[in-house]
């Protein structure tokens, strides 16, 4: 990818994070998919049980990584993000040896959080950049790795679970060892480096300044940030989930596979496709005007997956409007951060505006319980409220304003 070459020629940091960024996720892309099959037949759980644990340790992996914002103040990053490769690597490699659902559920815990905080690191340093240009860059070039490894790592563990049930665990394992090899070999990359660099103009004279006071993180903007993050995620953050539970319920499964492989084949192409034209495009001065069309284009998806049946064009053209309202408001909600952080708390506020990703965690289990209580327009009329919702919390931000930093 050109877009990679030259985000990383020249800096070593920037082209190690999104390499561990993409093999990373394709770990993670080769085990969770496949997580509730193993657990049902490894342990005998039921589909709930199941369903539970992987959601608790989504959310609980993300609640534990607001520690990422101190993390990103250290002195000696090298060390640091040693640290979060290898517990990645072991919670990983030992998930294929866990004898016990309650082992496994903690050691997802630790994967997620091991992930989460390196991605805050990741964004963390992006928004250290000086030139607003090279934030789009970094940002699109490990979105699109992010992407790619999502759409590498299900085919990683649908090939070698066929051989043995947990191979899954190793496959993961195996693509988060380099990384780590990466890291024992450059020992230059990141020693001696810390990820949250202040700007001279921002720095402060003392140590006890440069520590996010309370009053920075109770900030009026970042809760509102982080609310509009968990409804925003609860959408379109594991849409596929919810939209596999309505088809299931009204067609047979061999129709429900075939939208679903289509839906996910149309959200992997718009996003790899499109996300580097979007992210360039958006300012400061645009951004509301993007994120009330990506409303639109959510609200306009809904109400086509409503309307579509069995005719799979129309879920096609659902998704394709779905994923080109992820593409705008995932870059935007990171661009919002970076303008209302201060720069000696971006870690800490980037930690916390990650709380918002635990609304892809429960969506599959709310959206499971409306379904089945209420009528599926109720359920996508929920859906719609939740994205205006988001986009309405932004609003009250004001972020076209000149300056957020430390409102």
């Amino acid at each position: 990818m050109k877009l990679s070459v030259t985000v990383t020629r020249g800096n070593p940091v920037v082209s190690f994070f999104l390499f561990s960024s993409f093999l990373l996720t394709i770990a993670r892309g080769a085990v969770i998919p496949f997580l509730a099959v193993y657990m049902t037949a490894a342990f005998g759980e039921s589909i709930t049980s199941a369903g539970f644990a992987l959601s608790l340790s989504s959310i609980a992996g993300i609640v534990l990584s607001l520690y990422a914002g101190r993390l990103a103040r250290a002195e000696n990053a090298w060390l640091t993000v040693f640290v979060l490769l290898l517990l990645f690597l072991l919670s990983v490699f030992l998930g294929a040896l866990s004898g016990e659902f309650v082992t496994l559920t903690i050691l997802l815990i630790v994967m997620n959080f091991a992930y989460s905080c390196i991605e805050i690191l990741l964004r963390t340093y992006i928004s250290g950049q000086k030139d607003i240009v090279d934030k789009k860059k970094i940002f699109s070039a490990n979105y699109f790795a992010v992407n790619m490894g999502w759409a590498l790592g299900p085919l990683l563990g649908a090939l070698v679970q066929s051989w043995q049930l947990n191979a899954i665990f190793y496959a993961g394992a195996f693509a988060s060892l380099f990384p780590l090899v990466w890291l024992i070999i450059r020992t230059d990359v990141l020693r001696g480096f810390s990820i949250q660099q202040a700007e001279n103009n921002d720095a402060l004279s003392t140590d006890s300044k440069t520590i996010p006071r309370p009053e920075d993180l109770s900030s009026g903007n970042l809760f509102l940030l982080t609310l509009a993050s968990f409804f925003g995620a609860f959408v379109y953050g594991n849409p596929v989930a919810y939209l596999s539970q309505h088809l299931v319920q009204h067609y047979s499964a061999q129709t429900a596979s075939s939208i679903v492989a289509l839906m996910m084949f149309t959200n992997a192409a718009v996003v790899l496709l499109f996300q580097h034209y979007i992210i360039s495009k958006i300012t400061q001065s645009n951004m509301l005007k993007f994120l009330m069309i990506a409303t639109g284009c959510f609200v306009v998806g809904l109400i086509i997956f409503f309307h579509a049946n069995e005719y799979r064009p129309a879920w096609i053209a659902g998704m394709f409007l779905f994923a080109l309202g992820e593409v705008i408001f995932v870059p935007a909600l990171f661009l919002i951060t970076d303008l209302i952080a201060p720069a000696y708390a971006r870690g800490s506020y980037f930690s916390v505006q990650n709380l918002g990703a635990a609304g892809a965690a429960v969506s599959p289990f709310v959206m499971g319980y409306i379904l089945s209580t209420t009528d599926s327009i109720i359920a996508f009329g929920f859906l719609g409220m939740a994205i205006f919702f988001s986009f309405l919390l932004i609003y009250c931000m004001r972020i076209n304003q000149p300056r957020l930093n430390g409102s």
